[in-house]
This record gives structure tokens, sequence and C-alpha cells, in this order.
């Protein structure tokens, strides 16, 4: 089995020598409010 050092997602590649790739993990901090939810997800996309 061969592994590659370089994933896709979308238009973005990850892998050695591309740039940091962030991903934003919301889990429950929202507390069940949509709401505010959304919120975060505004602040990260915009981070």
């Amino acid at each position: 089995m061969t592994f590659q050092n370089i994933v896709r997602i979308k238009n973005k590649t990850i892998g050695a020598g591309q740039p940091a790739f962030i991903i934003a993990e919301l889990g429950v901090n929202h507390g069940g409010d949509a709401d505010v939810a959304a919120k975060m997800i505004e602040a990260a996309a915009a981070a």
C-alpha cells in the first residue's frame, strides 16, 4: 500500500510544502443555539 503525502480538499492542496490549512472545530461550544453556531462559523471563516 502506498500513501500520498498530499491531500486535496476542493481547491486546496494540503501537504508538505503547502501553506498551512486550518480547520475550525465547532463541537458543542454553541450550546445548541443555531445563531451562536452561525456566528462562530462566520468568525472562523473570517479569521
